[in-house]
């Protein structure tokens, strides 16, 4: 069934008896399926999944209403996610992109105001888009243990490529980053700075943006053909909350993703 729907070929079938098997992996597989090949006649089955006994279950058959376009499914979907390792991400990426606003800005609020979920709130922060909030990741950025994430947030947010317009550093000999950003380039923080204070004009406060652009279909379409993965990743779900499209296969191979996005 996996194979199907990531080829996008009619399962729906399939994709029913999954997200109703006994076994729980395979029915958490099934109602994931029906979010990402937006199966709208399967939606009571995933309703009526918010209720299953497996927390990983009702967290993809939320995750799936809440692409469907039912943001209080995002609440449920974060609630059960946040705590799971495996499915925190996926849940901040949910709550952020297809809860209601208001809802969603409390989520960035409170992981913000704790040291220990910082990074985590600096990931929010360019996973919801807001540009208002760009200062308080500049901040960030002469935090060694924060400036990549921040610098990959603002990136996410505005669409600047920090290494093309010479907005990086070379990090220090003895600096070791945060293993998951590793490979994220170290912002100049003054440099960066020097950027906004030219840039922020073109940014509306208190709307969403990804890649530069306010949120909709047409910006996660430009992210998915000139981001990088993780923004494309983000633009993948945005691209299939504002649209009845399945959820784009970012992973798949690159001549398949040129032909779907050339389609």
């Amino acid at each position: 069934m996996a194979t199907l729907v990531a080829h996008r070929l009619d399962a729906d079938r399939e994709i029913e008896q999954a997200a109703q098997h006994a076994e729980s992996t395979l029915r958490a597989l099934g109602l994931r399926a029906i979010g990402e090949a937006k199966r709208r006649e399967l939606l009571p089955i995933a309703r009526a999944a918010l209720r299953d006994p497996d927390p990983v279950c009702r967290f993809w058959a939320g995750w799936s209403l809440a692409l469907h376009g039912d943001p209080s499914s995002a609440r449920i979907a974060f609630e059960c996610g946040s705590s799971h390792a495996l499915l925190r991400r996926s849940a901040l990426e949910l709550a952020l992109r297809c809860g209601e606003l208001d809802w969603a800005r409390d989520v960035v609020r409170s992981l913000a105001s704790s040291r220990a979920t910082r990074r985590e709130a600096i990931q929010a922060v360019g996973i919801f888009g807001d540009p208002i909030a760009v200062p308080w990741l500049l901040e960030h950025l002469d935090d060694p243990e924060h400036a990549r994430a921040a610098g990959e947030a603002i990136s996410m947010i505005t669409g600047v490529d920090l290494k093309s317009v010479d907005l990086t550093s070379d990090p220090p000999d003895d600096a070791e980053p945060v293993a998951a950003d590793a490979d994220l380039p170290l912002p100049n923080a003054a440099a960066v700075r020097e950027w906004w204070s030219h840039h922020r004009s073109e940014f509306g406060a208190g709307q969403r943006h990804l890649g530069g652009r306010p949120v909709s279909a047409a910006a996660a379409r430009q992210v998915l053909r000139d981001g990088y993965q993780r923004q494309r990743a983000g633009a993948a779900l945005e691209l299939a909350y504002h649209e009845e499209s399945h959820v784009f296969p970012v992973d798949a191979r690159a001549d398949r993703q040129q032909r779907a996005l050339s389609a």
